[in-house]
C-alpha cells in the first residue's frame, strides 16, 4: 500500500512530498510554537543515515518533516489518516493506546525487545546509527514504546505479537 504523501505548503510556497516505502518510523507531535500558535508536526525518519556537518564520523537517519498549523489543521488529519489507513493494511506497526503517537514500518524491524520493568517494548531498525563516548561505536537505530502500567504493557505487547505474526 505505501507511496507517496505531500506535505503542506511551507511560507515560501515549497512542498515535500515522501516516499512511504523509505520510512522507517513516523511520529507525530503536538506542540505550542514561541508565538504561541499551536501547530503540528509529522516527522519522518528514513532508512538511510547521513552525517552531521560538524561531525562526519556521526551517523543519524535521515529525516524530514511537515508541520501544520490550525489553517492547514484539515491537512494534517487527512495525512495523518493516510497514515494510520498504512496502519490498518497492517504494513506498520502502532500500539494500540493512541496517546503515543508513533508508528513503524515493519520492513525495517530487524529485532523487538522487551523490558518488563520499564513496561517498555524496544523496535531496532535495520537502519545503522551511531554514538560516540571515549570510542565510536555503531549500533541499530531504534525506537521504544513506554507503557504507564504492567496491564497495559503485557495487552501492548500481545498486541504486536499478532502484528508481527509471532506464534
Amino acid at each position: 500500500m505505501k507511496g507517496f504523501v505531500e506535505g503542506p505548503e511551507d511560507k515560501f510556497g515549497n512542498r515535500k512530498i515522501v516516499n512511504l516505502d523509505q520510512v522507517t518510523n513516523i511520529c507525530f507531535e503536538q506542540y505550542t510554537d514561541r508565538y504561541q500558535e499551536k501547530k503540528w508536526k509529522v516527522i519522518f525518519n528514513f532508512s538511510y543515515g547521513i552525517s552531521l556537518k560538524d561531525n562526519l564520523s556521526k551517523i543519524i537517519p535521515d529525516y524530514c518533516y511537515f508541520i501544520y498549523n490550525t489553517d492547514t489543521l484539515s491537512e494534517y488529519k487527512s495525512v495523518k489518516q493516510v497514515l494510520n489507513n498504512q496502519v490498518n493494511s497492517g504494513e506498520w506497526i502502532a500500539p494500540l493506546d493512541k496517546t503515543i503517537d508513533r508508528i513503524v514500518n515493519k520492513d525495517f524491524v530487524s529485532f523487538i525487545a522487551t523490558d518488563p520493568r520499564k513496561n517498555r517494548i524496544i523496535v531496532n531498525l535495520t537502519t545503522g546509527v551511531s554514538f560516540h563516548n571515549n570510542y565510536s561505536q555503531i549500533t541499530s537505530d531504534f525506537v521504544y514504546f513506554d507503557f504507564s502500567t504492567p496491564e497495559k504493557y503485557v495487552l501492548e505487547l500481545k498486541y504486536m505479537k499478532d502484528l508481527i505474526s509471532v506464534n
